[in-house]
């Protein structure tokens, strides 16, 4: 006998729709969203689970079909700004573009059809709720959705705020919001692959263990999955984390935990900041964890993407204020949604570089999964100039004190 499903479809504001699925139970399922626009669409962005982008276009054509399967791993959270795990049955598509117009809200039941509940045919929209066009007029744009259980690969994302699922507010800035790029990665990423992003801001290689967001990890991971391992930001101010001492022991229990379970892990150096020294030579800040991480993967036989020397290399290249449109304004840290397209673009590119050539095939399949495409938000300069310039967090010279301060014996 069928479960229930139930679905919601609402308009959150007048260029995007959403749709939420509520799932039985824990697990990868393959999302099939076709649309089908009755008015050109432009500017198109399909995101999945806690805003992740998923797909980008240009435009759509009135009277085309367009599907798009998306891998989605569903598994507990920690919701924002909470301390306890909760249970999370739900998955969440949202399409944002140019040429959508408001529409009504509902929710609906649907069965679970096939044998064992493997198979969803969740949706055929009517056309009542998603709607797109304009003078008033309304056209379908989504046609259908399906949902589908399957068991595919998941690459579990563990660091801080530079890789979590941001919270975004709407309507959604690029320049102004903020995003990990772990929430960009899927983007760059073909199918039959979930991505299940654990990071969140303020996690050290420490609290990332002692404030449960491992132990999701460990209740959803299953043999042939991988983990990216990102952190430093924070490990850094921290005197026991020290890049030499605790910081790289913390990396290496993960390593061995998650191949002790049947995982490939993979190491990720620290996303560069735009920081500057007063003479205007670049002061890089993570130089040491970047090179714990490099060391430890070259003893431990485990892949690095140097996302670090990536990044710095870029930074450098643009010059402070050349910089600047990739992060959120008056920030050195944290990327804003174009800066977090360019930063998964870096880790993508380092898994065709590093996975591709290395001699274990898990790890070449991976690098089969990786796209060629360019980030789909350019920064606008008209809207960095109208942004408030705010301080967020400590000054470069005041981190600086934090860090040598944790660093002195």
């Amino acid at each position: 006998m069928g479960e229930e499903i139930q679905y919601t479809r609402r308009f959150v504001q007048d260029n995007e729709l959403q749709a939420v699925l509520e799932v039985p139970h824990p697990g990868q399922y393959l999302v099939t969203l076709t649309i089908a626009p009755e008015q050109e669409l432009r500017n198109v962005r399909i995101f999945a689970r806690g805003r992740r982008l998923y797909e980008a276009a240009p435009s759509m054509a009135a009277g085309g079909t367009y599907s798009f399967p998306l891998y989605v791993q569903v598994c507990d959270v920690i919701p924002h700004g909470e301390a306890e795990i909760k249970a999370d049955r739900t998955i969440d598509i949202s399409v944002v573009a140019d040429g959508l117009c408001a529409g009504g809200s509902g929710t609906e039941q649907f069965c679970v059809g096939g044998s064992g509940g493997e198979q969803f045919c969740v949706v055929e929209s009517s056309g009542e709720q998603f709607s797109a066009g304009k003078s008033g007029r309304e056209h379908s744009c989504i046609s259908g959705i399906q949902l589908q259980e399957t068991v595919c690969p998941v690459i579990h994302l563990a660091g801080d705020s530079t890789v979590t699922d941001q919270v975004v507010g709407h309507p959604c800035v690029p320049e102004t919001s903020y995003a990990g790029w772990g929430q960009m990665f899927p983007y760059y990423l073909g199918g039959g692959i979930a991505v299940a992003n654990h990071a969140y801001s303020g996690l050290t290689t420490e609290t990332f263990r002692q404030k449960g967001y491992y132990s999701i990890v460990e209740g959803c991971r299953k043999a042939g999955d991988y983990l990216f391992l990102q952190f430093g930001h924070n490990d850094q101010k921290q005197r026991h984390l020290r890049a030499w001492e605790g910081y790289r022991d913390n990396l290496l229990r993960y390593i061995e935990e998650s191949r002790t379970a049947g995982l490939y892990p993979v190491l990720v150096t620290p996303l560069a900041r735009n920081t500057w020294r007063s003479d205007g030579s670049y002061n890089d800040l993570l130089e040491e964890n970047a090179a714990a991480c490099i060391e430890l993967g070259r003893e431990q036989q485990v892949p690095v993407l140097d996302l670090h020397a990536r990044s710095m290399e870029y930074i450098i290249g643009k010059g402070c204020d050349g910089a600047k449109p990739l992060f959120v304004p008056g920030d050195y840290t944290h990327t804003n949604i174009c800066g977090a397209q360019i930063a998964a673009g870096m880790v993508a590119a380092e898994m065709k570089r590093v996975l591709g050539t290395d001699t274990r095939e898990a790890y070449r399949r991976l690098a089969e999964l990786v796209l060629e495409k360019k980030p789909c938000d350019e920064p606008r300069q008209e809207i960095l100039a109208a942004s408030k310039q705010f301080a967020v967090g400590l000054s470069v010279e005041m981190l600086e004190e934090v860090i040598w301060t944790s660093q002195k014996t």
